[in-house]
């Protein structure tokens, strides 16, 4: 995720879609850390679903409305 040839190449689409929602210039830092994952921003986001549902499987049904199926069919698409 943390690839600085990916963020180079979606740098200019995130800056763009950014423009049209907000009507902003973000700076090339800003949107690098929007884009970036911290290992420590993604455990304290594990452990809150973990406090909050008790699992992820648990959270990705009852909070986003992911069923089992739809994730199969979503794995599916998105992985080889």
């Amino acid at each position: 995720t943390n690839n600085p040839t990916r963020f180079a190449g979606r740098l200019p689409i995130v800056a763009a879609v950014v423009k049209e929602i907000s009507g902003r210039e973000a700076d090339e830092a800003s949107l690098m850390t929007a884009m970036g994952v911290e290992a420590e921003y993604l455990a304290a986001a594990f452990q809150a679903i973990d406090d909050a549902c008790g699992d992820v499987d648990t959270y990705l049904e009852t909070v986003i409305g992911l069923t089992p199926d739809l994730r199969a069919h979503i794995a599916e698409r998105l992985l080889d």
